[in-house]
């Protein structure tokens, strides 16, 4: 048993150590995940969801699922993602946990995307979304939501629809609110960048993506860097600068290395056989 004082001669206030155990191994997985780890977070992330099971803490279980299904999609496990929010789902149904449930929404909703459901995506993420007066958002949106509209752009790019209303509804829904950073600053402009391409303004669309690697160099934002480098090197093979396409490529393939993502590796690998010189 943990054991806290609160004074000499008071009554001593008992905590189960392994609650403490539990909350220490999610810590380091946050950590891990934010450091983009994806191995260690999973361990200590299923660490805590042991602890929890074994003293029957629902919250703990359902925080811990959601948090190994966040990893699973970072890995590209479609199979344990699906799995972890199936978990937390069942929880999340007690009215007590309800709070829970536009978190899942958005996961399954970043799932659905993942696997090119547009049509549950969108059903998922319609679930969360803010309301919209034109280009602004009714409401200032909460992190959940600031992120289900960045899910939504995507989806509107790959569905070839709205994709202009969808990037200024999200460079509005940054303006509101308080929480701005530099990853999202960073997405706004890999998505302004795809809005150039679609124009015909290459050059413009250039900068903006290198505007955007700068900022996520800034962040140290592993992720960030390794996509947006793939992204300008898919930009300067469609231009025929084969020589920047394969700096960047190679690039891209050694950050995908250290985050241990092979299924990137592989594709960076495939993408640089048939670069010309």
């Amino acid at each position: 048993m943990g054991l806290l004082l609160t004074g000499c001669g008071a009554e001593a206030v008992r905590r189960p150590a392994v609650l403490i155990d539990a909350e220490e191994y999610s810590r380091a997985g946050l950590q891990a995940y934010g450091d983009a780890e994806w191995r260690s977070a999973q361990h200590f992330f299923n660490k805590a969801l042991l602890l929890y099971q074994g003293v029957d803490d629902q919250e703990g279980v359902l925080l811990s699922s959601i948090n190994l299904a966040e990893v699973a999609l970072a890995q590209h496990d479609d199979a344990a993602a699906k799995h972890y929010l199936t978990l937390a789902g069942r929880i999340a149904t007690d009215d007590f946990f309800q709070h829970y449930q536009p978190r899942i929404s958005l996961l399954y909703g970043r799932l659905a995307l993942q696997q090119k459901q547009w049509a549950e995506a969108a059903h998922r993420l319609r679930e969360i979304l803010p309301v919209f007066k034109g280009v602004r958002a009714v409401s200032v949106p909460d992190n959940t939501q600031i992120a289900a509209i960045a899910s939504q752009v995507k989806l509107a790019f790959w569905r070839k629809q709205d994709e202009l209303l969808w990037v200024q509804r999200y460079a509005h829904a940054l303006k509101q609110t308080a929480h701005n950073n530099r990853d999202r600053q960073a997405r706004l402009l890999r998505f302004q960048a795809d809005l150039l391409l679609q124009q015909g303004a290459a050059a413009d669309a250039e900068s903006k993506l290198q505007q955007a690697l700068l900022l996520y160099k800034q962040g140290l934002s592993r992720v960030g860097i390794a996509v947006t480098l793939l992204e300008l090197a898919q930009y300067y093979q469609a231009s025929q600068r084969w020589q920047d396409a394969q700096e960047y490529l190679t690039r891209s393939r050694a950050v995908y290395h250290l985050l241990g993502d092979d299924e990137k590796v592989k594709q960076m690998t495939d993408l640089l056989a048939p670069v010309k010189q």
